[in-house]
C-alpha cells in the first residue's frame, strides 16, 4: 500500500465517541451517530454545529472542537448523502474521505477516525462501501502521513468482517502488482516496466494520451473534480495545443501531462506519431525540471494497435532520448494488470540493448514484511514496502 512509513490504516470495533484520535469524522445525516455525539457533548457540540451551519449553509465540512468533552480534539462534520446509482455513490464516498483527510493534513493532525458510513439505516451495499473507503484511504496515504482508523460498532460483525476482507484484498493485490517490475539502466537514466495502476505512481509527472478516453477518464476521476474542470477549460481555450498540463489533484505526482496523440493504420505514420509522443513528453519533463515520469502503453488497449510495433517504438525512442540527453531521468512504463502480453513485450524490449550500446538491467524484488494477525479466527495481512 503506502510508500509512506508514517501512514497506516486500521479496522477495529469500538465507539466513535470514545475514540482516542485527533479527529473523528461524523456525517450529520447519520442521525443516530450524530445524536450520540451531541448527547456526549451535553448540548454544546450540536449548538456549535448549528451556529456554524447557519453561518455557512453550503459548507461541505464543519469542524467543532470538543473542549475535552470527548477524547478526540475535534469533530469534522462532513456532508454526505447516499445514492442509488453506483457511480454517484462511489464518487460521494471518495469525496467524503478526501475532504476529511485533506483537512486533517492541512490542520496538522496525525490521527483520524471514520465511521462505516452508509452501512446502517441507508442500506447501501456493505461490500461496495468497504471497497471504496479502503481504496480511497489507501490511495491518500500514499500522499499524506496520517494514521487512519475505521471504527465499526461492536455488534456489527458482518460489517467489520467485510472491511477486514477488503483491506486484506487490497494489500494482496498491491503485493501482486509490486512484484511484477523490471529495471534497465540506460546511460544516466533508467527504464522501469511494471504492472500496476498509473494513478498510484509516485513520480514527478504522469502522462496520458488525450485520445485514450478510458484511461483519461480514470486519471481525471482519480485526480478529482477540480482537475476535470481545469482540463476542460484548458481544452476549450487551447484546442490545438499538443499538451495540456494540470496540477495533480489527488494523484501522488507534481503534474499531469495530457498529450495529443491518435493511432494510424499506416505503420510508418503510427511509428512517427509514437516517436513524437515520447519526444514531447520527455522534452516537457525536462522543461519542468522533472526527473521521473510514468507512461501508459498507448495504443495497446481499445485501439488494438499492433502491440509489437507500438511497444518496440515506444521503448526504442525512450532509450534514444535517455542516451541523447544523458540526464538521470527515470521513465516508468505502467501496464494494466490484465495485459500480460503487453507487459511481456515491454520487458523484452526494455532488456534488449540498442545497437552499439550496452547497459545494465535487473529485476526489482521489493521486500515485504508480513505480520499475520489472528483476529476473530481470521488471518489478515499488514504490508510494508
Amino acid at each position: 500500500m503506502a510508500r509512506n512509513s508514517h501512514a497506516s490504516i486500521e479496522i477495529r470495533m469500538g465507539d466513535l465517541t470514545t475514540e482516542q484520535s485527533d479527529v473523528i469524522v461524523v456525517c450529520p445525516s447519520s442521525r443516530r451517530l450524530f445524536d450520540s455525539i451531541c448527547q456526549v457533548g451535553q448540548g454544546s457540540i450540536d449548538t456549535a454545529y448549528e451556529d456554524a451551519l447557519q453561518e455557512n449553509p453550503r459548507a461541505h465540512i464543519i469542524d467543532i472542537e470538543t473542549d475535552g468533552q470527548l477524547p478526540s480534539q475535534v469533530i469534522y462534520f462532513v456532508h454526505w448523502k447516499p445514492h442509488y446509482d453506483e457511480y454517484r455513490l462511489r464518487k460521494s464516498l471518495q469525496k467524503f474521505v478526501s475532504i476529511a483527510i485533506e483537512k486533517a493534513v492541512y490542520d496538522g493532525y496525525q490521527r483520524i477516525a471514520f465511521p462505516a458510513i452508509g452501512c446502517g439505516n441507508y442500506d447501501c451495499s456493505i461490500e461496495l462501501v468497504a471497497q471504496v473507503l479502503i481504496e480511497q484511504i489507501c490511495h491518500l496515504l500514499t500522499i499524506h502521513s496520517l494514521c487512519v482508523s475505521i471504527v465499526i460498532e461492536p455488534n456489527k460483525t458482518a460489517i467489520y468482517d467485510e472491511f477486514e476482507a477488503q483491506l486484506d484484498h487490497f494489500y494482496l493485490s498491491q503485493l501482486e502488482l509490486n512484484c511484477a517490475c523490471i529495471s534497465s539502466k540506460i546511460g544516466n537514466g533508467t527504464i522501469e516496466v511494471k504492472m500496476g495502476d498509473i494513478t498510484r505512481e509516485t513520480v514527478d509527472v504522469i502522462i496520458v494520451s488525450s485520445s485514450s478516453v478510458n484511461l483519461k477518464n480514470a486519471i481525471i476521476d482519480a485526480a478529482g473534480d477540480d482537475i476535470r474542470s481545469i482540463y476542460d477549460d484548458e481544452l476549450n481555450n487551447n484546442q490545438c495545443s499538443l499538451l495540456i498540463s494540470t496540477p495533480p489533484g489527488d494523484l501522488p505526482c507534481e503534474k499531469i501531462f495530457f498529450i495529443k496523440w491518435k493511432p494510424d493504420s499506416n505503420e510508418a505514420i503510427l511509428q512517427q506519431s509514437i516517436v513524437d509522443f515520447v519526444s514531447n513528453a520527455i522534452q516537457n519533463m525536462i522543461a519542468y525540471n522533472f526527473n521521473s515520469i510514468a507512461l501508459p502503453a498507448i495504443g495497446c488497449g481499445d485501439y488494438g494497435c499492433p502491440v509489437a510495433i507500438v511497444v518496440k517504438t515506444l521503448v526504442k525512442e525512450v532509450k534514444k532520448q535517455l542516451i541523447m540527453r544523458n540526464l538521470p531521468l527515470k521513465v516508468i512504463f505502467v501496464i494494466q494488470p490484465n495485459s500480460t502480453n503487453v507487459y511481456d513485450e515491454f520487458c523484452k524490449q526494455a532488456l534488449k540493448p540498442l545497437k552499439g550500446n550496452t547497459y545494465k538491467y535487473g529485476f526489482f524484488e521489493p521486500i515485504f514484511i508480513f505480520h499475520l494477525l489472528l483476529r476473530n479466527h481470521k488471518i489478515g495481512f499488514q504490508y510494508y514496502p
